[in-house]
């Protein structure tokens, strides 16, 4: 209820730990305790008809004399328990007061599926209270000694896991935490005990370390058509580090650059957004949450399989030009801008990798025959083919150019020869007749000499033409 006015929430955002230890003991003292001592010191009075402070001074005279100071007020609280007949009425407030704290107990139990009562019972007191707070260690990227994406059970084992805070996260060097709440994100923490609020939990526990990955093989096709596979892939990455510099590093860079410098202060520095990035931005597979090693194992793999796709089996396995080494601009292309780019997206940041050794997929079911070899032999034939072809395709050009070049040239001469011809006819009389007997005369002659170069050619032999 508190919390609903502007000071007690600010009060709670600041100091949350404070907030909810004076909150939960005033109602444990107030509440629970107090109220049940009013109700036992009125029915002592009216039914009993004892005087309860004359007995409160009585308790505080048969003190030690070193507690004689302290007033009756305080030895009220021990008049109940005098006699039995005073005791019995402290009960009254507590069976009511029991059942309700059971029956809240079972309504935690089913609402989050907890696997015991008295678990649903830890937590109405932790957090009603302000005692018994349940507590979580964060050590090497796992919850209490486990993989949070790989173990189901974590959730029954632990309150703060199931259902959140109240509760302290103890979150050792080298680890990161990004904390969550019904509403959305809260903060992230690294190396100290942190206070977990109401309902407040763990999206992401990411360890700050160099991470080592493994692939064993990566089933690629390459340009030519040849399956093969990379075996052995290691490689070690880690969280992205943080941009800005560093406030306690000796060696400060400024804003921009690519990451801050680890030093003796700050051993593992990282990045906020990063570890957000980590937290909030997975991606959903057909089991789930995709693991942050996974995100960026697939990224690595898109190089690789982008590598392998785009170069020839010959360029991989034995390049014949003078100076390519393909694992070495495989290596360059890993650590490229582009790639870097990908692996920001996933807040990881590549430090090394060494990309084992090529395998040759067979892919055969008959034995007897090597498809690679078939694929080989199909490609360089195909290569030998096309080659043919453009020779054969040139020279038909070639030839019909000739053709036409020769066909143009018998024209011309033709016309010329006519031209010729008419300069020396007398035309006299009939020149029309004259003109066209002269016409039909030479166009012949011109075409007998035609048909007979043609037949030279014919004869000779086909080697000599």
């Amino acid at each position: 209820m508190l919390r609903f006015f502007p000071p007690a929430r600010n009060f709670s955002l600041r100091r949350p730990y404070l907030y909810e230890t004076v909150t939960g003991l005033s109602r444990l003292v107030f509440l629970l305790i107090g109220s049940t001592l009013i109700f036992a010191l009125v029915c002592i009075h009216r039914l009993e008809g004892a005087d309860v402070w004359q007995i409160a001074e009585q308790i505080r005279q048969s003190a030690p004399p070193r507690l004689a100071w302290i007033p009756s007020i305080f030895w009220l609280s021990l008049v109940p328990f005098q006699k039995w007949e005073y005791f019995r009425y402290m009960i009254a407030p507590w069976a009511p007061f029991s059942t309700i704290l059971l029956g809240s107990a079972f309504y935690v139990r089913d609402i989050y599926h907890l696997p015991s009562v008295d678990r649903g019972l830890h937590y109405v007191i932790s957090s009603l209270f302000a005692i018994f707070y349940p507590h979580i260690q964060v050590e090497g990227g796992r919850v209490d000694g486990a993989d949070p994406d790989d173990n189901e059970d974590l959730e029954d084992r632990n309150l703060l896991v199931a259902i959140g805070g109240p509760g302290f996260a103890y979150i050792r060097p080298g680890n990161a935490v990004a904390f969550r709440d019904w509403r959305g994100a809260l903060s992230v923490q690294s190396d100290r005990r942190h206070f977990m609020r109401p309902f407040e939990m763990i999206a992401r526990a990411a360890n700050l370390e160099d991470q080592h990955g493994h692939i064993d093989e990566v089933a690629a096709v390459t340009r030519d058509g040849i399956r093969v596979r990379l075996k052995n892939i290691d490689y070690r990455f880690c969280i992205l580090s943080d941009e800005k510099y560093v406030e306690t590093a000796s060696n400060k860079r400024p804003r921009g650059e690519r990451a801050a410098p680890r030093a003796r202060q700050v051993p593992y520095p990282y990045s906020i957004s990063a570890m957000e990035t980590i937290a909030y931005s997975l991606a959903v597979t057909d089991k789930g949450l995709e693991p942050w090693h996974q995100g960026v194992r697939r990224v690595l793999n898109g190089a690789l399989l982008g590598f392998i796709g785009t170069h020839d089996l010959d360029y991989l396995t034995a390049p014949r030009q003078d100076g390519k080494n393909p694992r070495r601009e495989l290596r360059l292309e890993l650590f490229a801008p582009a790639l870097q780019g990908e692996l920001r997206k996933v807040g990881a940041e590549l430090h090394w990798m060494d990309i084992g050794f090529f395998d040759i997929d067979p892919m055969g079911e008959d034995k007897t025959q090597d498809p690679v070899d078939s694929t080989r032999t199909n490609l360089w034939a195909a290569r030998w083919v096309g080659d043919a072809k453009t020779v054969r395709s040139y020279g038909e050009g070639v030839r019909l150019a000739f053709q036409e070049i020769g066909r143009a040239e018998a024209q011309a001469e033709m016309i010329m020869a006519i031209t010729d011809a008419l300069r020396n006819v007398d035309f006299g009389a009939n020149g029309a007749e004259t003109l066209r007997r002269t016409f039909l005369t030479r166009t012949a002659q011109i075409l007998e000499a035609l048909r007979d170069g043609k037949d030279k050619d014919r004869r000779r032999p086909p080697h000599a033409r």
